[in-house]
């Protein structure tokens, strides 16, 4: 198989997989779109702070530089997965006027998901395609090319019109305080470099500091304080596998000590910053 690394130098790589995970996959992120599609099985999987416990018919998608991690709690179960990592460049060439493939990464699912789950219906649409794309991808047969963007474009459709219908749903039952919610997050991620406190995020949007606080909680399952803790950690982990200074990233994503800093990373992420850096120059294979 192709080095995975380079991804970004390439249009479309795609791994099957049914196996166990008794091989270790660190904590990584890509310069590309990812889909992790779980077609049978359970495994824990974490993006961006979140664990999701996916199981059969889940379909995690991950956008730029979103942080991901299978963390199974039994490493040795066994499940078959297809994980299709796909060049930004590469999409956008088999998209057209009508039919936007980027907007299956770029639509905000409902609370900040990143994981959909395909009803029976839907996975019986799209793994006989799927199936058919694991089988001709690097087959070399005549016509592969040709019959890859074929089989991938029907999936991506497929996969567009949960999303756009599930986001469809959300926005039919979307109160007033939910646009509350959406614009805090927007200006925590705008903001993120600097001290930010619920207080002075209530005067920030003229609400009631307690009533933040609820909604945003209810909305998003998390409280303020943790979300913009994990938004600048995502920051931090960004830079570390960019090879920015370890000493100097905890001013650069706005903690004030080094220690603060060290023990959210070491508590989000299991590690320290500088181990997080030496897993980061190896490679991944799942």
């Amino acid at each position: 198989m192709r080095d995975y690394i380079q991804m970004e130098k390439r249009t479309l790589d795609l791994k099957y997989r049914d196996t166990d995970f008794s091989k270790f996959v660190r904590l990584h992120a890509h310069s590309c779109y990812e889909l992790f599609i779980l077609i049978a099985g359970e495994v824990p999987y974490y993006i961006n702070g979140k664990t999701y416990n996916l199981t059969s018919g889940d379909v995690a998608i991950l956008n730029e530089n979103d942080l991901h991690q299978p963390r199974p709690t039994d490493p040795y179960r066994l499940t078959k997965r297809v994980v299709l990592t796909i060049n930004k460049n590469y999409l956008k060439q088999i998209s057209s006027n009508y039919t936007d493939f980027e907007l299956l990464f770029e639509k905000k699912l409902p609370n900040g998901n990143s994981v959909i789950h395909l009803s029976e219906s839907k996975q019986q649409a799209i793994f006989p395609t799927l199936s058919k794309l694991v089988e001709v991808y690097d087959s070399g047969t005549f016509g592969e090319e040709y019959f890859i963007q074929i089989y991938l474009s029907e999936i991506l459709l497929t996969l567009l019109s949960v999303v756009m219908t599930t986001s469809a749903e959300q926005n039919a039952h979307t109160s007033p305080s939910s646009h509350v919610v959406m614009d805090v997050q927007k200006y925590i991620h705008a903001h993120i470099r600097e001290e930010l406190t619920v207080t002075d995020l209530a005067k920030q949007f003229f609400v009631d500091r307690s009533y933040l606080s609820r909604e945003f909680k209810r909305h998003t399952n998390e409280t303020i304080y943790h979300y913009v803790i994990r938004q600048k950690l995502k920051l931090a982990s960004e830079f570390l596998l960019s090879g920015c200074p370890v000493a100097d990233i905890y001013r650069e994503v706005g903690f004030g000590e080094y220690c603060n800093f060290y023990r959210a990373f070491k508590k989000e992420f299991g590690v320290s910053p500088r181990e997080f850096c030496q897993r980061g120059n190896s490679k991944t294979n799942d």
